[in-house]
C-alpha cells in the first residue's frame, strides 16, 4: 500500500505523457460538451440501475478524464477499464482491449466492454468481508466466525474434515496453509492533492484490479488491468486518481 509514494515520484519522467494528453484535448476541443464526454467515456444507461451524469454535472472535469486514455495509452498500462462514481451516479466509464489471463480461458488478447465480467481476484475477498459485515449487522448471521458451510446445507453430504474450520473471517483474509495471510479486506491510504490529504479506502486484487472510496468527495473510482505478476501493477489506478481526479474535483456544483 506503500506504492503510491513511488508512483508519485516517477511520474516526474512524462513529459511525453504531457504532450500525449494535449494531443487529445486538441482534438476534443471543437466538440460540444455531450459530444467529447460522449467520445471520452460518459456512460450509456443500460437499465442496470445506475443513474447516469455528465462528469461536469457532478463536479468532475471532463476534459481531464479525456486524457485518461491517452495516459494509458503512453504508459502501456494495459488497463482494461476505468470508471468513476461520483454523488451516487456513474458518470464515467471507458474500457479497452488488452491482454488478461480470466479464470479457465487462458492468457491472450481480450476485449472489454460496460456487459464485460471482469476477473477482480482479491477485490472479491474486500467485497465478501463488506457483505458479511452488513449481515451481521442485519442480524443475518451471528458472527464472521460461523462455518461457512452451514449457510450450504445442500453439500452437507459432501462436507469433509476440516470444514467447520472455514468461516467467513478466513475467507475474506485468505489464509495460505501456515505462512501468512493476504487480502486483508480494505487498505487505507491518502493522495496529496495541493496542501490536502486526501484519505480513501481500498478493495485490491492481483494484475491492478482497484477500486478506490474516497468518502469526503463522495467519489468512487475502479480500475481493471491485466498485469498480473507485475511490479507496475495498480500504478495506473493512483495515477488516474491523482492526476485526473482528485485534484480536479469541483465541491460547489450540486
Amino acid at each position: 500500500m506503500r506504492e503510491g509514494g513511488r508512483v508519485l515520484r516517477r511520474l516526474g519522467l512524462a513529459a511525453v505523457l504531457t504532450l500525449a494528453t494535449s494531443a487529445v484535448a486538441a482534438q476534443t476541443h471543437q466538440l460540444s460538451t455531450d459530444q467529447r464526454n460522449l467520445a471520452c467515456g460518459s456512460p450509456t444507461s443500460l437499465n442496470d440501475g445506475w443513474p447516469t451524469a455528465t462528469p461536469e454535472s457532478v463536479g468532475l472535469d471532463g476534459p481531464r478524464l479525456c486524457g485518461i486514455a491517452a495516459r494509458l495509452a503512453a504508459t502501456h498500462a494495459n488497463v482494461h477499464a476505468v470508471v468513476a462514481v461520483r454523488r451516487g451516479k456513474l458518470v464515467f466509464e471507458q474500457y479497452f482491449p488488452g491482454r488478461d489471463e480470466p479464470w479457465g480461458m487462458g492468457d491472450g488478447p481480450h476485449e472489454f466492454d460496460a456487459t464485460t465480467k471482469h476477473d477482480m481476484r482479491s477485490v472479491s475477498k474486500s467485497v465478501i468481508s463488506l457483505l458479511v459485515g452488513i449481515a451481521i449487522d442485519r442480524e443475518l448471521i451471528k458472527s464472521a466466525d460461523e462455518p461457512v458451510v452451514k449457510f450450504f446445507p445442500d453439500y452437507s453430504a459432501a462436507k469433509s474434515p476440516g470444514w467447520d474450520n472455514i468461516t467467513p473471517r478466513f475467507q475474506a483474509i485468505g489464509y495460505f496453509g501456515d505462512l501468512f495471510y493476504c487480502g486483508q479486506q480494505w487498505w487505507m491510504g491518502r493522495t496529496l492533492s495541493g496542501d490536502k490529504d486526501v484519505k480513501w479506502i481500498a478493495a485490491m486484487g492481483l494484475g491492478g484490479q482497484r477500486i478506490f472510496i474516497v468518502p469526503e468527495l463522495d467519489l468512487v473510482v475502479m480500475t481493471t488491468s491485466g498485469l498480473y505478476g507485475s511490479g507496475r501493477q495498480g500504478n495506473a489506478a493512483l495515477d488516474i486518481l491523482a492526476n485526473f481526479i482528485i485534484p480536479y474535483v469541483r465541491h460547489n456544483v450540486r
